[in-house]
């Protein structure tokens, strides 16, 4: 008698976890509550000093489709672990202080065809899920502008969470996170799995809680991490060689996007001890910096008529006191 075949797993929800004691069970909870596709929960908790771990074993012992393991410190080193212990058609990075909101499975589930690629979902700091429609992008051209928009925007399309990769796409292109870079690491994972895929769902509804209460790594000023940006640029610079002229543009642009995140969260950051003479000074060093310096040549002005590359064109026209007070007014946007 054949034996009859044990349904795969539908998603495998990957949160990697360092001292993440305040927030793990409520990302935990946000799984819990969600039905209509089948789930995993793979917990890596990575150098933690606070009782992450223990937290986290509670839920492991009660359900069996809990798992939770140990990696070297570094949401690289800990979302690969997940990767090799992943089960799921799909995979779903969770970050631990964030969470999925009530029915959200239920959402993407409507939506859901076995032909796409990669999901994507809305996110927002709300308190509830906000509902909308869905896009098929399953041309080539429709993909390729998908592409496009997202390299052109990525602290809003670039992260890994927010979105479903399909585990098959993965493994048959061995792709995981560079555990060398330490910033726009989960940019480059993006990119790379984008370039091979071919098909995209877009739902529009806002199902993760992107949380604010916390000081990300992003959010948090440290000396010197434009060097971890050049570096992970440069990286996944070398991955749009051979992609279309339309990405290369795109590229361009997700180049300045960076850059400015440095002069907002680093340079300008009101933490920042150097004086207005050195951060000045500090800009103009950074704008000469090879991969700055050529996506500000290449970048055409018609790309700078939207209000966030409006820096860029005065960076371009070297219109350093304009490009300072624009960059003043996102600071003080962000601290509100």
């Amino acid at each position: 008698m054949e034996k009859s075949k044990v349904k795969q797993t539908d998603i495998s929800v990957i949160i990697p976890a360092h001292n993440a004691s305040d927030y793990i069970e409520r990302a935990i909870k946000s799984i819990i509550t969600q039905t209509d596709m089948s789930w995993e929960i793979i917990i890596v908790e990575n150098g933690s000093t606070d009782d992450t771990y223990i937290k986290s074993m509670k839920y492991a012992e009660k359900y069996s489709n809990i798992n939770i393991f140990q990696s070297e410190k570094g949401v690289s080193k800990a979302r690969n672990y997940g990767l090799k212990k992943a089960t799921g058609k799909w995979i779903c990075f969770l970050d631990a202080d964030d969470y999925i909101y009530p029915d959200a499975f239920n959402e993407i589930y409507k939506y859901m065809e076995d032909e796409s690629d990669l999901i994507l979902f809305g996110h927002n700091s709300e308190t509830h899920m906000v509902k909308g429609k869905c896009v098929k992008f399953d041309g080539n051209e429709e993909y390729q502008n998908l592409r496009c928009e997202m390299i052109k925007n990525p602290t809003q399309n670039m992260t890994v969470w927010g979105k479903l990769f399909k585990h098959q796409i993965i493994e048959k292109n061995k792709i995981e996170f560079d555990e060398q870079l330490e910033l726009a690491e989960d940019s480059d994972f993006t990119f790379r799995y984008m370039q091979n895929a071919s098909k995209a769902l877009r739902i529009t509804s806002q199902l993760y809680h992107y949380s604010k209460d916390n000081a990300s790594t992003v959010r948090t000023y440290k000396a010197g991490s434009e060097e971890k940006y050049i570096k992970s640029l440069n990286h996944t610079k070398e991955y749009t060689i051979k992609d279309t002229k339309e990405i290369q543009e795109a590229y361009n642009q997700y180049i300045i996007a960076n850059l400015l995140i440095i002069l907002v969260h680093d340079i300008y950051c009101h933490e920042n001890p150097e004086s207005s003479k050195q951060r000045r000074n500090h800009l103009k060093k950074l704008v000469r910096e090879n991969i700055f310096s050529e996506a500000i040549k290449n970048i055409k002005f018609s790309d700078c008529r939207n209000i966030r590359m409006i820096p860029a064109l005065c960076l371009k026209l070297k219109m350093y006191f304009l490009t300072i007070i624009m960059i003043k007014i996102r600071v003080y946007q962000n601290t509100k």
